[in-house]
C-alpha cells in the first residue's frame, strides 16, 4: 500500500505533504480537474481532526495497486487521490468554511511504500512476537511502534477505519536473524524489508527502529570481515562481541549489559557531590541505557548546578578516553504517537578532568552539546581518577547521566 505525497516547495524550498496550501484574505474557488479521484462523503471521511495546510498520512491508495512493477501508475493515482482530497476539502467538508481562502500552492509528486519485498531470515518476526515477548538471545536493537496495519482498502476503506489492526505493544527486542538472509550468505537487510510477517512488520517498519537495525547491521559486516565469517556464523559465533561492540557506540539492548573489560569503569569507585533518592552515582555504571530499563538508570544530580561526578580507578591508569552517555527525550522508549524529540533536557555544557600525581587537569570539555553518546580522546595521561563537571543543562537545573566509561590507550 502506498500513502501520501511528500514534495519541496518549489519558491520556499519547504516540504509538504501530499499538498501545500496557503491562505490569503479572499476566497478561492477550487473546481477539480476530471481526473481527480472522487472519495467517499459523509462518516467515511471523520477520521482524525483534518490539518490544513498538509495532507494526511491515510490517504492512500486500495491494496490492488502494485507499487512494486507498476511505480508509475501507482504514483499518478494518489496524484489524483490528493487532488480528490482537497477536492473534498474545499467543497464537500462539513467544515470547508475554514478553507474557504485558501488556495493549492504545490502537490507532491513522490508517494511512499508502506511495503513490497521482505526478505527470509532465520527468524521471521510475526505478531505474537509482540505479545509474548520472546528473550531473545541475539537481539541487538528494539521495536516499540504500535503494531499498526492499514487497511487494505485505504481512504476507500469507509465506516471501517483507517485500520485492521492497531495494537499497542510493550518494548519488544528484535533478533539479528531477522536482519540477514538464511539463503544468501552474504546479505543483510534492514528497515521495511527484514524477515517479519506483514502484521509483523507493523511495529518494525518506523525510521528510528530502521536506524538501530542500520547500525547492528553495519557492525555485524565489520565483524564478517574481521572474522571471515558469514553473518550466520557471527550470529552463531560472535554475537556476544556484536552485542558489546553495539552498546559501546551508544545502540541500546533492552536487557544487555556491558561487560567490556576494557571499560575501567566498571571497576571504579564512584561518588558524587549530590544526587536523588532513585539517581545515585553508581548508576553509571550498571548497564541500564533508558528510562524504561528501570527507575534508577542514571545519575541524577541535585539543584542547581555545577555538580561533579568522580569515578575513582581500581589502579592508576594511562587513559585516553571517556564516552559519556547523556539523557535525552529519545532516550526515554518511544511508544504510540508521542512527539518526535526535541533536544531540551540535556547536558549542555560539561568538563572532564583527569586527577594526575594528585592534581585535576581539564583532558576536555564540550559546549551546546546536542549529542547522547558523546565521546571524548585526549592526549594519554597517568590517572588515578575522572572527574565529570556538569555545568549546565538546556531546560533542566540538574544534571542526568546514564553511563561513563573510560579506556586506557592502546599499548
Amino acid at each position: 500500500m502506498s500513502g501520501c505525497n511528500i514534495g519541496i516547495h518549489p519558491e520556499t524550498g519547504e516540504m509538504v505533504c501530499s499538498y501545500g496550501a496557503s491562505c490569503g484574505e479572499k476566497e478561492v474557488v477550487f473546481t477539480a480537474p476530471d481526473w481527480a479521484m472522487k472519495l467517499p462523503q459523509g462518516e467515511a471521511m471523520n477520521r482524525d481532526p483534518v490539518r490544513l495546510t498538509r495532507g494526511e498520512w491515510w490517504l492512500e491508495n486500495r491494496n490492488d495497486y502494485d507499487d512494486l512493477w507498476e511505480q508509475e501508475y501507482t504514483r499518478d493515482a494518489l496524484i489524483r487521490v490528493s487532488m480528490g482530497f482537497y477536492d473534498w476539502m474545499k467543497n464537500s467538508w462539513p467544515e470547508r468554511e475554514k478553507v474557504k481562502n485558501m488556495a493549492l500552492k504545490v502537490l507532491g509528486t513522490f508517494y511512499a511504500k508502506r511495503e513490497t519485498r521482505r526478505l527470509l531470515g532465520d527468524y521471521v518476526m510475526t505478531q505474537n512476537d509482540y505479545r509474548i515477548r520472546p528473550d531473545f538471545p541475539d537481539a541487538v536493537c528494539y521495536c516499540g511502534w504500535n503494531l499498526d496495519v492499514h487497511h487494505v482498502m485505504g481512504i476507500f476503506s469507509g465506516s471501517e477505519g483507517a485500520y485492521t489492526c492497531d495494537e499497542k505493544i510493550q518494548i519488544t527486542k528484535l533478533p539479528f536473524r531477522c536482519l540477514y538472509s538464511r539463503n544468501i550468505s552474504n546479505l543483510m537487510m534492514v528497515g521495511r524489508c527484514i524477515s517479519a510477517s506483514h502484521v509483523g512488520m507493523g511495529s518494525t517498519r518506523v525510521m528510528i527502529t530502521g536506524a538501530t537495525m542500520g547500525q547492528a547491521v553495519g557492525t555485524a559486516a565489520v565483524l564478517c570481515k574481521k572474522y571471515g565469517q558469514s553473518p550466520h556464523q557471527i550470529g552463531s559465533g560472535h554475537m556476544d562481541e556484536l552485542q558489546q561492540c553495539l552498546l559501546k557506540d551508544g545502540q541500546s539492548i533492552p536487557g544487555v549489559r556491558n561487560h567490556d573489560p576494557g571499560d575501567l569503569a566498571l571497576t571504579a569507585e564512584i561518588t558524587a557531590d549530590s544526587w536523588t533518592e532513585s539517581g545515585s552515582p553508581r548508576n553509571v555504571t550498571n548497564g541500564k541505557m533508558r528510562a524504561a530499563d528501570g527507575e534508577d538508570y542514571a545519575w541524577v544530580s541535585g539543584k542547581p548546578l555545577p555538580q561533579n561526578l568522580v569515578l575513582t580507578l581500581r589502579e592508576p591508569a594511562r587513559i585516553s578516553q571517556v564516552r559519556i552517555t547523556l539523557d535525552m527525550p529519545f532516550a526515554r522508549y518511544a511508544m504510540g504517537y508521542d512527539k518526535m524529540p526535541t533536544k531540551d533536557e540535556t547536558l549542555a555544557d560539561f568538563a572532564v578532568e583527569a586527577c594526575v600525581d594528585g592534581n585535576w587537569s581539564c583532558v576536555g570539555s564540550v559546549e551546546n552539546n546536542i549529542q547522547r553518546l558523546v565521546v571524548l580522546d585526549f592526549t594519554p595521561v597517568w590517572a588515578s581518577a575522572v572527574r565529570i563537571w556538569a555545568l549546565r543543562a538546556t531546560t533542566v537545573e540538574q544534571a542526568v547521566i546514564v553511563e561513563v566509561r573510560i579506556y586506557a590507550c592502546r599499548q
